[in-house]
């Protein structure tokens, strides 16, 4: 695991994007604004694996996944070249 990823964050994304993957198309307004701070919180883990979960992606709120990548250089990295496809 890289710096600043743990356990439980990486734990709570990977239960997070189960529950929207199932809930598609409709996530859950938490999931939708706040998804992309744990990933953030999880670390490069977290955002790859949010880039393996690109319908749940395109349900964010783009300002905070924009907000969280920014904050995070892998984060940028990871999305975009993952999701090239989606109009963000």
């Amino acid at each position: 695991m890289s710096v600043g990823s743990t356990a439980f964050d990486l734990d709570l994304v990977r239960s997070l994007l189960s529950l929207a993957q199932r809930l598609l198309p409709d996530v859950p307004t938490y999931i939708r604004d706040y998804l992309s701070d744990h990933v953030r919180a999880a670390g490069p883990e977290g955002w790859e694996l949010l880039a393996q979960h690109l319908e749940v992606l395109a349900r964010l709120d783009p300002l905070a996944v924009s907000v969280d990548a920014v904050r995070t250089d892998f984060g940028v990295v990871f999305l975009y070249f993952s999701s090239n496809h989606l109009a963000i």
